[in-house]
């Protein structure tokens, strides 16, 4: 989703006010079309909020959604690597490969 990439570019400059009312927006979008849970994660990490990304990563797992492979090569991920509910999700998409990077949260 094109929300996502303006999301980042608005983080990247450090319009952080903005970057949050892009995502507010495609939160509120989801109420009335399917967004893709992996994307709302996305979207929701480069605001900082982890808990909410990790509720829509796992609500991804549930839909299995296409995008979802992506997690475990994605640098914004590593910011929930020693979350337990991320590696929940990592080994249901990645069976018995392990998450480098979890202990110190860099991969």
């Amino acid at each position: 989703m094109v929300e996502v990439f303006i999301c980042s570019v608005l983080h990247a400059i450090g319009q952080e006010d903005e970057a949050v009312g892009v995502v507010a927006d495609l939160v509120a979008r989801s109420r009335e079309e399917h967004i893709s849970g992996y994307v709302l994660a996305t979207a929701l990490l480069l605001t900082g909020d982890e808990p909410r990304a990790l509720d829509h990563l796992e609500q991804a797992l549930q839909d299995r959604d296409p995008f979802l492979p992506g997690p475990g090569g994605v640098p914004r991920f590593r910011a929930l690597y020693g979350e337990p509910r991320f590696c929940v999700v990592f080994q249901a998409v990645f069976p018995g490969r392990e998450l480098r990077g979890a202990a110190e949260g860099t991969g």
